[in-house]
């Protein structure tokens, strides 16, 4: 077998665990929202019980000014962790986060004025603040970038548990920056006290999205 071959192989392989992984927490932070009763002490009750996600670090914005994360406090946060170099599936993803954020504002403007989209870089040796002030500007005008250190993101990337490794185009030097990333794609929504409240996937189109984050957001 030729050792690229192999080495799809092992990548397909590792990318079929991790989503695996995945699916499976998802499954199970789902099912304890769908049982959750709709009032406000049953979902209270509810998110005490799922997953813990979220805690203190630091980090940049898009403007190089340091954050923490009471960045993601006294309002909704959908936040998407991806990179800027990435081809596809980052931009898929938040022009849908934009597409549903524009569909709120026409529904439930009031609702909308309370929800805040984040993009959180997974590449921190490219994506500086500059380059993702840049990139979140080709999206909705209310998005705010999140970059850092490695140091930074990796922790970042630990409390909300996000894979990400890089992946070298094949006779690259791994000291070069010709790489791409493998990363789990979600995004998250957060609600006023930076806790999780419901996680979309990418099968989860925008009108989907806004029903859920209507049901969600309380009203003013």
């Amino acid at each position: 077998m030729k050792q690229e071959t192999k080495m799809r192989l092992r990548r397909s392989l590792r990318l079929a665990l991790i989503a695996a992984a995945l699916g499976a927490a998802i499954g199970f932070i789902q099912l304890y929202m769908q049982a959750s009763p709709s009032s406000e002490q049953g979902q209270s009750a509810s998110l005490a019980i799922m997953p813990r996600v979220g805690g203190e670090f630091t980090a940049l914005d898009q403007d190089a000014a340091l954050i923490t994360q009471d960045i993601f406090q006294d309002h909704y946060s959908l936040v998407y962790f991806g990179f800027t170099y990435c081809p596809a599936i980052c931009p898929t993803e938040l022009q849908k986060m934009t597409a549903a954020l524009q569909k709120l504002e026409n529904h439930a403007p009031d609702k909308a004025k309370q929800l805040q989209p984040f993009f959180v870089s997974i590449d921190p040796e490219r994506d500086t603040p500059e380059t993702v002030k840049s990139y979140i500007s080709l999206f909705h005008p209310k998005f705010s970038g999140i970059t850092g250190n490695p140091e930074q993101i990796a922790h970042l990337k630990k409390l909300y548990h996000v894979f990400a490794e890089k992946v070298w185009n094949e006779e690259a030097d791994k000291n070069s920056d010709d790489y791409t990333m493998d990363h789990s794609s979600y995004i998250y929504l957060l609600n006023p006290e930076g806790r999780l409240l419901a996680m979309y996937r990418m099968k989860d189109d925008a009108d989907k999205i806004v029903k859920d984050l209507e049901q969600k957001i309380a009203n003013l």
